[in-house]
């Protein structure tokens, strides 16, 4: 059986044939994807992680989140031309449920402490001029109630104010219209500017002295979103001027910066670090169970099509499937003559 159009030989078996192959070639691959699947359901992993994430929930309720709430803590920021602000730092108390629609989490009373954008006027009264090379620096005074008397402890960091990255990219078009930066056409990178717009750490205490420290556990002293370190930068529209190629843009308003601190054994800092900083979980092993069983059973089903056509073949490679037919031309019109016989 073939088609023949205008002269040309198309066989329809061989189309069929490469359909099919097609078809046996997805569900191969589906099939090894459900494999897969029931694999890792047998690791249980989200059912790990949810318990040790609640069993980090129950310490912090239990006694973690009381000794970290008898604390006051108070911001100083000093900017390299010396100017300086104060504020102290406001807390959130609300209810945390990391996943409401997940009754396997267990929901706790949250407690850290940030600046609120009203402080924030007061820790920056006034814009901040652009410079390249600008540092910043901030101290935290953390002022601890405990039983044998009030202790402070104050710990600083000093961060860029800004901040220059260079790439190279594909020319000055995307340079300037896609990355929003200036090109250097000699050496062909693109330099963009950021401004540091929020902080968030962590801090533990020292043993049991009763002083403060930051905390690196999990490989940094931020909080782990978008990573472990705690500055976080935005990006700002630099202009160059073309004759004297000094670079300038308006001064920095951070009346919105925003400063977060947490216990290292926050709950939400566990849950950061357990799910790789997506807080997702995954999949369950019921629905893990589900899904690559589905998987499984649909390209078998599947499957079947292919190896009933390739079977057929194998037994009888010479048999018809279907009907063979020859297209002739006549004139402006096509005319479809059937036939028996194999082209």
């Amino acid at each position: 059986m073939s088609l023949q159009v205008n002269g040309v030989i198309i066989r329809r078996r061989d189309l069929f044939a490469a359909t099919y192959f097609c078809i046996a070639f997805a569900c191969v691959f589906v099939f090894c994807g459900g494999v897969i699947i029931l694999v890792s359901a047998g690791n249980m992993t989200r059912e790990k992680n949810v318990k040790l994430y609640n069993s980090a929930v129950d310490e912090w309720s239990s006694h973690e989140r009381q000794h970290f709430q008898n604390m006051s803590i108070s911001l100083v920021a000093v900017t390299a031309d010396g100017k300086r602000g104060e504020a102290v730092l406001s807390t959130n108390t609300s209810i945390a449920l990391l996943d409401p629609t997940a009754l396997e989490f267990s929901p706790y009373d949250r407690f850290y402490f940030y600046l609120n954008s009203s402080q924030a006027n007061y820790l920056f009264p006034s814009s901040v001029p652009f410079a390249e090379s600008q540092n910043i620096s901030f101290v935290f005074r953390l002022d601890h109630l405990t039983a044998a008397g009030p202790t402070s402890t104050s710990l600083d960091i000093r961060l860029p104010l800004f901040e220059k990255r260079q790439v190279h990219n594909e020319g000055e078009g995307v340079c300037k219209k896609i990355a929003g930066g200036l090109w250097e056409k000699s050496s062909r990178l693109c330099t963009t500017y950021w401004y540091l717009s929020s902080l968030c750490l962590k801090v533990k205490e020292v043993n049991i002295s009763e002083h403060w420290a930051f905390s690196d556990l999990y490989g940094g002293i931020g909080c782990g979103i978008p990573d472990w370190t705690p500055a976080v930068y935005t990006q700002i529209n630099v202009t160059e001027d073309q004759v004297t190629h000094k670079r300038y843009t308006q001064p920095i308003a951070l009346s919105h910066f925003k400063t977060t601190v947490r216990y290292e054994k926050d709950p939400f800092v566990v849950a950061v670090f357990i799910t790789g900083k997506s807080l997702n979980f995954g999949a369950s092993t019921s629905v893990k169970l589900c899904i690559g069983s589905g998987m499984i059973v649909l390209a078998v089903a599947v499957m079947y099509y292919p190896v009933v056509f390739f079977w057929s073949i194998f037994k009888n490679p010479y048999s018809a499937i279907g009907t063979s037919f020859r297209f002739e031309k006549r004139g402006s019109q096509r005319t479809i003559m059937e036939d028996e016989w194999w082209e």
